[in-house]
């Protein structure tokens, strides 16, 4: 430990590059292996029944993550939980566990840790680095199937939010639902650069170092610390100047000077550009304001949110305050469909999605509104409809707010907006522009609605001539009316369709904040005039291939 810019310094091994600041959260995760009364007798038939429950809602909750990562477009990160699945069938979880509860008379819990401890100590005999990785997995997996047999369920703790987390060992499913909870960086006393945990924290661009003695750190639990996975160094109570010398880096994870959520063009078209947040993650660009605020997605950690007033309110106001005074979309439970993150298997709703599935489950619309309006007492709340298909589909969200706000004795101004994520005929655009103060245009549900392919389908194609002249007509309608409108989405987050959405007069984005800089940089470099031809172009192209070419030559000219 040395003392330089701090009241402490710690230094260890990098394993991941990068810069976090944040409290210290240290964290000691109790044994889900607790020892048991032997005499205690066994049903044997009721504890394989327990067994395999616990496996198959492992596997559920392993392919709603999948889901996520891969609507993150985490590829590396999918591959690895892919295997877990298949892990998850290998006879040591399918036969040998249920054998040795059934020819032991033991409980299911005492058959897992016992033949999980069998295979580790095999695989640690072996110097092999792909068998080190297995038993992280397989440690990994008993851990979630643990809990399950107690039953419980595999959460991160609130406090991973915006903290550098110290504990003894990460798993790679520990570190990919710490990374959608938003944590900023790891110290731990294992792992390596080469495992599956780092690969999954690469990804997510969160540093990581090893230190020898990580209980040196718990004396200093909620201090500031200022993580260089670059270096391997750790900075307790890190001074002004230190963190000032990092923020001129612009590093990553560290909080930075504010910067402008607006870029203007090569000739003075001026571009909003915000983040796209799912609740969990957190970023510095949020600091400059979300333009998507997709709720459900807090559902995936914890469904019983849906129905709690108290912890919703808690969750909008946190993130309101952190952004203010700019603005923050909260797009409403976009649920149903392959979005089942309340586990809901009822005949009533198995066909419904989105705001429909939400007037079919009218007491969680009315609990999320109220929530809403809760937390934005005496300020601006913008809320947005999911995949809106109708003028009527607006008005009944406009009379569920009306009837909360008076119920309440609300001051806070609502300013509703719809989400469009289908073709809609001119007429039925006019008429849902009438009633909203805004509109988004959702360009992946869109796209998906066009080409009728599935976006996680390898044949899903961003590159549709039709989904570009059907955006075009969709800002031509709200600038008629003149409603603001914003433009979201995988494309949004990829610089090379920036200069198209320019041309189409998109003038507010929303995406990745992980892909703003990016966005930014592609901005500043494009003119609209030029944009505008390139909408041409585009428009003239005859198929996704063409369009896919137009705008690579594009790219690769206009950068280089």
């Amino acid at each position: 430990m040395m003392k330089c810019d701090s009241s402490a310094v710690f230094e260890g091994k990098p394993i991941l590059k990068g810069v976090a600041c944040g409290p210290l959260y240290f964290y000691e995760e109790e044994s889900v292996f607790l020892s048991e009364d032997f005499s205690t007798p066994v049903n044997v038939e009721k504890e394989i029944e327990k067994y395999g429950r616990a496996i198959l809602i492992t596997k559920k909750e392993l392919s709603i993550l999948l889901k996520r990562l891969r609507d993150l477009k985490d590829q590396e990160s999918v591959a690895i939980f892919e295997a877990h699945l298949m892990i998850l069938e290998d006879p040591f979880f399918t036969h040998q566990v249920e054998q040795d509860i059934d020819q032991n008379k033991s409980s299911a819990l005492n058959s897992l840790k016992k033949n999980l401890d069998l295979v580790v100590t095999a695989l640690e005999a072996s110097e092999d680095p792909f068998f080190k990785d297995r038993i992280v997995d397989m440690k990994d997996l008993s851990m979630r199937i643990a809990l399950h047999l107690h039953g419980m369920e595999p959460k991160i703790p609130a406090e991973f939010h915006g903290a550098v987390v110290c504990m003894k060992e990460v798993t790679p499913s520990m570190a990919a639902q710490a990374a959608l909870k938003g944590v900023r960086g790891f110290i731990t006393l294992k792992g390596s650069s080469a495992s599956h945990t780092s690969v999954v924290l690469k990804s997510r661009a969160i540093p990581h170092v090893i230190l020898d003695k990580i209980s040196f750190l718990a004396a200093y639990q909620g201090k500031e610390l200022l993580l260089d996975g670059k270096k391997g160094v750790i900075f307790v109570e890190p001074s002004i100047d230190l963190k000032l010398s990092y923020q001129q880096q612009d590093a990553q994870g560290c909080p930075v000077l504010a910067s402008k959520n607006w870029v203007d063009t090569l000739d003075g078209k001026s571009i909003s550009v915000f983040s796209t947040f799912d609740g969990v993650e957190y970023s510095k660009e949020l600091k400059n304001g979300v333009g998507l605020y997709r709720t459900e997605f807090i559902l995936l950690h914890d469904r019983e949110v849906a129905f709690c007033e108290e912890r919703q309110i808690l969750l909008y106001q946190s993130i309101i305050e952190d952004v203010q005074p700019h603005k923050v979309v909260f797009r409403l439970f976009d649920l149903g469909g392959d979005k089942n993150f309340l586990h809901d298997f009822s005949e009533k709703t198995k066909h419904l999605r989105s705001i429909r599935y939400l007037f079919a489950r009218s007491e969680i619309l009315e609990l999320q509104i109220r929530s809403l309006v809760q937390a934005a007492t005496g300020k601006i709340l913008e809320i947005l409809i999911p995949y809106v298909t109708s003028s009527e589909e607006v008005l009944e969200v406009r009379q569920e707010i009306d009837s909360v706000l008076k119920s309440l004795e609300s001051d806070c101004l609502v300013r509703l907006g719809a989400m469009i994520e289908t073709r809609l005929t001119s007429k039925v655009l006019d008429q849902i522009l009438e009633q909203v103060d805004f509109i988004a245009i959702g360009t992946n549900d869109l796209t998906q609605s066009l080409i009728e392919i599935h976006r996680d389908s390898p044949d899903f194609c961003s590159y549709q001539p039709d989904l570009f002249k059907t955006i075009g007509q969709v800002i031509e309608g709200a600038n008629k009316w003149q409603k603001p409108v914003s433009v979201c989405g995988e494309i949004v987050s990829n610089p090379i369709f920036t200069e198209l959405l320019i041309g189409l007069g998109a003038t507010d984005f929303s995406c990745s904040f992980h892909e703003i800089p990016q966005v930014k940089k592609r901005i500043a470099a494009v003119s609209f005039d030029e944009a505008r031809t390139l909408v041409h172009a585009v428009f003239g192209a005859k198929n996704s291939e063409e369009v896919k070419n137009l705008l690579s030559k594009n790219f690769v000219k206009t950068v280089a």
